[in-house]
């Protein structure tokens, strides 16, 4: 039986490699352009680039193994049905659920590696990618450039006559809190202190004007620290636990799980009823293997759909057990009686 075991291994995971790698690609492909979106905003190296990737590879993989495994399932059993290598082992008395109790172990370290990519690497990960983003957006404001117009720190206009690394010179910066409420200062040098939280700009040796309809105050200052009070993100990551506790408050991360836990369980629930119909008798049967991994694809991701938006925890366990347990009567009813 073990040899049995690597073949039918063998063939599974050609199939497996065979669908996967395509469409991971079209997925990554989804991700580098939402990635390319945000270079157009914000700067970044190659290595963040890649970065930013890696922090996606979790959900790529999630969106992409549920599919692929269904439709390497039903390609492998058809193909070895077609090549009437299922009917040899048939013959020698090795009978159809015995074969299947392989596929059993597969589709349950499937959905154990679906729930793990999903619970909890997904959640780590999407924290991360928040924080790197709002550190970048936060660098982002950091880049003044000299003789430039419209540039802004917190909520205030800058325009840098000169610039050398966080040296300034010349500096001038404008606010208008509202209308008749305006401020502008200038100085002749300054710099930005990016190593501490918030970020500021220190103006050195200069005079300002705060002026509203009633009147016109000037000051002059050795020193002038301006901060960027700007929300940029919460950089305290929450534990995995903390995480999905959240869930009994809001709405979206409940919809998410609910999501989570039915995609991660489709390889078992769906594993007899793929089986069903694409182990087959090929002198007396049709190949259906591509409209199996349509029909049960739109199912799958229709019924995933209807309860991230209206579903409950029971609703989900009780679908994916109902799939579960009719793909097991059918293939009961259709291949185990016959083989």
């Amino acid at each position: 039986m073990s040899k049995i075991t690597s073949y039918l291994s063998a063939n599974f995971s050609k199939s497996f490699f065979t669908i996967i790698t395509p469409f991971f690609i079209i997925v990554s492909l989804v991700y580098f352009v939402r990635i390319s979106i945000l270079t157009s905003k914000i700067q970044m190296s190659f290595t963040e680039l890649v970065t930013l990737y890696l922090y996606f590879m979790p959900s790529i993989l999630f969106y992409t193994i549920p599919f692929s495994f269904v439709a390497a399932l039903a390609i492998t059993l058809t193909r070895q049905s077609q090549d009437n290598e299922l009917p040899a082992l048939y013959s020698l008395g090795i009978k159809s659920s015995q074969i299947m109790r392989y596929f059993l172990v597969l589709s349950i370290l499937f959905s154990v590696l679906l729930l793990s990519l999903s619970f909890f690497a997904m959640p780590a990960l999407k924290q991360e990618y928040k924080t790197f983003l709002a550190q970048k957006k936060a660098e982002a404001k950091l880049n003044i450039s000299s003789g430039s117009l419209g540039q802004k720190f917190g909520d205030y206009y800058i325009f840098v006559d000169d610039k050398n690394g966080t040296k300034l010179n010349e500096v001038v910066i404008y606010n208008k809190k509202k209308e008749g409420d305006e401020q502008i200062f200038a100085a002749k040098s300054g710099e930005v202190k990016q190593d501490e939280m918030p970020y500021s700009l220190v103006l050195h040796d200069g005079y300002g004007y705060t002026y509203d309809k009633e009147k016109l105050m000037q000051v002059n200052y050795k020193n002038l620290r301006v901060f960027d009070n700007a929300k940029i993100g919460n950089y305290t990551l929450e534990s995995i636990i903390e995480y999905w506790k959240k869930a009994s408050q809001l709405n979206a991360i409940l919809e998410d799980a609910l999501f989570f836990l039915f995609v991660s369980l489709i390889p078992l629930s769906s594993l007899y009823l793929v089986a069903a119909f694409t182990m087959i008798h090929s002198r007396y049967e049709t190949n259906v293997s591509f409209l199996v991994i349509f029909v049960v694809t739109l199912i799958y991701y229709s019924l995933a759909s209807i309860i991230k938006e209206n579903g409950s925890l029971t609703l989900t366990l009780f679908l994916s057990l109902l799939l579960g347990l009719t793909g097991r009567y059918i293939f009961q009813k259709k291949v185990v009686r016959f083989f």
